[in-house]
């Protein structure tokens, strides 16, 4: 997620949240050496301004950058926009399945009511 603020005639993008598994100093060398090296244009400071409320890394943009090219640079040349796979294949009815999110957090629910049933029912005959 991130948000682009204005501060006078300055534009700045604040990053309000990572991808999972994507370490937030990471991110931050990996935006300054693309910016370095030149294949983002127009990054005039990154700051991290993390705290205990929460991500917060603010990339400063030089006065003529649109923030709109360079986000589409970062998302290109950093991990700052990542997918995280997931196999979602369970046992279903017997049967091996690929389910859905939702599907998949229904099945393992009803799988633990079962579990808990069978073995509170074990423990009581016993």
């Amino acid at each position: 997620r991130h948000e682009v603020e204005t501060k006078g005639n300055r534009q700045a993008i604040v990053l309000t949240a990572i991808p999972y598994q994507v370490g937030k100093n990471a991110l931050v060398e990996k935006i300054a050496e693309a910016a370095k090296e030149k294949r983002i244009e127009g990054v005039a400071d990154i700051r991290d301004e993390s705290s205990r409320e929460g991500v917060r890394v603010v990339v400063d943009l030089k006065r003529d950058a649109s923030p709109e090219v360079v986000l589409n640079q970062i998302w290109r040349y950093t991990p700052a926009q990542a997918s995280f796979p997931a196999n979602m294949l369970a046992i279903r009815g017997g049967r091996p399945e690929v389910l859905t999110l939702r599907d998949f957090i229904q099945a393992f629910i009803s799988f633990r009511e079962e579990v808990i049933t069978r073995r509170t029912k074990f423990e009581l005959s016993k």
